[in-house]
Parts: structure tokens; sequence; C-alpha cells
């Protein structure tokens, strides 16, 4: 069944599967989670994930 616009908005995604799929959970692991939880930690994995298809920017980091 579709989602709603309103459920598609306010939905969870990766917060549903965490909470509905304990094999998911399972095969992130430790490190994973923790990864997960930390915004810097995404953040890094983020920015690493950009430079490796746009390449390094030029402009300032703040």
């Amino acid at each position: 069944m579709p989602l709603s616009l309103t459920n598609a908005v306010t939905r969870r995604p990766l917060v549903d599967e965490l909470l509905t799929r304990p094999e998911t959970v399972a095969a992130l692991g430790d490190h994973g989670i923790r990864e997960l939880a930390d915004p810097m930690a995404y953040l890094g994995s983020a920015r690493a994930m950009t430079h490796a298809v746009c390449g390094p920017s030029s402009a300032p980091v703040s």
C-alpha cells in the first residue's frame, strides 16, 4: 500500500527498519550502530562519499 504524502514526509524509514527488523541491527554490528548514533561520523562518511563521487571541493570548509 503506498504511503500518503503526509506519511511519506513524516516517516523515518531508517528508524522503522531498525525497530521492526532485528536482523538489520545485528548486521550493523557495534561499529555500525555507533556510527549511526554519532552525527559527526555520519557527516564524515557523507563527506567521504561526496569526495569519492565529485572530487574534493575547492570551497573552504566552515
